[in-house]
């Protein structure tokens, strides 16, 4: 529970300032490993190393790219030391989560066609050019704050896991 905590004060932070605090990522962080330790043992250090190691490793190209943010980044790889390994769970259903915002976004707005019309040209030029480009700094009103999707994922796992016996209530730490 408390990992969801934490992600939920991330969200709030992000949907209210479009930043995520490298303070409160570091604290979930340490959190993290200090529960892995405490229920997993040495064992659980490594569960968390790679816990956090797999978000930063998959989704560099998407930072890259300005498509994620680095503090979405950050926040999953603080996730991750809670989650270990599974935290490809999280990252899967965030961006599930957060495609169905977007959609809904663009359709209620109208502009739907247009990112459509916007995708197209950028992976045209993409291949034009043989390597990925890096994306332009968008508006506000185009952005979507993933750290939300992230939450609603994060707790989906957590609830799943939770009924089925295989995670702390209180740490998170899948067993």
């Amino acid at each position: 529970m408390v990992v969801n905590l934490y992600v939920m004060l991330g969200a709030i932070c992000d949907w209210r300032f479009y930043r995520i605090p490298n303070v409160l990522c570091l604290c979930m962080a340490i959190t993290g490993f200090f529960f892995s330790y405490l229920e997993l043992g040495v064992g659980g250090i490594w569960s968390a190393v790679i816990g956090m190691a797999e978000p930063i490793v998959i989704l560099y190209v998407l930072f890259y790219c300005k498509v994620l943010g680095a503090g979405d980044i950050k926040l999953l790889s603080a996730i991750g030391t809670f989650l270990g390994g599974q935290i490809w769970r999280v990252m899967i259903l965030s961006f599930l989560f957060n495609g169905i915002g977007a959609l809904i976004k663009m359709y209620k707005s109208e502009s739907l066609l247009t990112r459509y019309c916007y995708l197209r040209g950028y992976l045209r030029d993409c291949q034009m050019a043989g390597k990925l480009l890096r994306d332009y700094e968008g508006s506000k009103e185009n952005q979507i704050h993933f750290s939300i999707g992230i939450f609603c994922a994060s707790l989906s796992v957590f609830l799943s896991a939770y009924a089925t016996g295989k995670v702390s209530f209180l740490t998170g730490i899948l067993s």
